[in-house]
């Protein structure tokens, strides 16, 4: 009997030693395994990429090939010149902030006004007597949907109503359009003369030269959104070509209205 109890008890340790030993292989075993029959059925399948993978994917390419883009090109896109799609522009994907390129606007609009090219004051120095608001847009290529064009549009408005200065700049500080509009009559011809301070600049292989505009129809100008011709006249109109590039730079005003644009051809 005790013998019998002995080998019932070497029998039971077997057993238990044989699970023991089954559960540790298993668990060192079967992941293995589970991995490999994972990987080659996923070899055996096409899935497709998360759409946020392209999305980012697109957004970097356009963002490098755009980078590339000269102002010439981004113009072109911005006026339809090159086929494009106008809209607005999300902050996040924009260089500047919006105090940024307000600041930048302030700074090009100040040299223009030094230098007898804008009616009107508006930088800081001043006092705060502006409110400002600024959106930004782009302009992507409808061909390729790759080259963006991005701008801000900043509207500037007098504490008092009685200026509205709207101006237009790419993200490198640009200024391509620039407008001012006063509640009553105002000085809006200014004295300077664009082809002078263009050569002023000094710019290598740069050619500047003014055109006659009589006969010219101011509307035909009309390139940029919202801009209105609406009894403006010539003040002038300027050629600027380098590097087989050319922009032509207006100016028009009226009694109460100013207008300067820069428009690639």
């Amino acid at each position: 009997m005790k013998k019998k109890m002995i080998m019932n008890r070497k029998t039971i340790y077997r057993i238990l030693f044989a699970g023991t030993f089954a559960i540790v292989l298993a668990g060192i075993l079967l992941p293995g395994l589970f991995l490999i029959q994972y990987r080659e059925a996923e070899l055996d399948q096409v899935s497709a990429a998360p759409a946020e993978y392209y999305s980012a994917a697109g957004s970097a390419m356009s963002r490098n090939a755009s980078a590339k883009l000269g102002v010439y090109q981004k113009l072109q896109l911005i006026t339809g010149q090159w086929e494009s799609r106008l809209t607005e522009a999300a902050s996040y994907e924009m260089n500047l902030e919006d105090y940024e390129a307000v600041a930048a606007a302030r700074e090009g609009m100040k040299e223009l006004y030094e230098n007898g090219l804008y009616p009107s004051n508006i930088s800081t120095e001043y006092g705060n007597w502006y409110a400002w608001e600024a959106k930004p847009y782009k302009a992507v290529d409808v061909i390729f949907q790759t080259y963006t064009a991005y701008y801000w549009k900043i509207c500037f408005s007098r504490y008092d109503g009685s200026e509205k200065h709207t101006v237009c700049l790419l993200e490198d500080g640009t200024i391509f359009l620039v407008e001012a509009e006063y509640s009553e009559d105002y000085e809006t011809d200014p004295s300077g003369n664009v082809a002078d301070y263009l050569q002023s600049l000094e710019v290598k292989d740069m050619v500047v030269t003014e055109q006659d505009t009589q006969g010219a129809n101011l509307a035909d100008w009309a390139v940029y959104p919202d801009m209105d011709m609406t009894n403006l006249q010539w003040k002038s109109l300027v050629e600027m070509t380098r590097e087989e590039e050319t922009c032509y730079i207006l100016q028009a005003y009226s009694g109460d209205r100013y207008l300067g644009a820069m428009v690639p051809q």
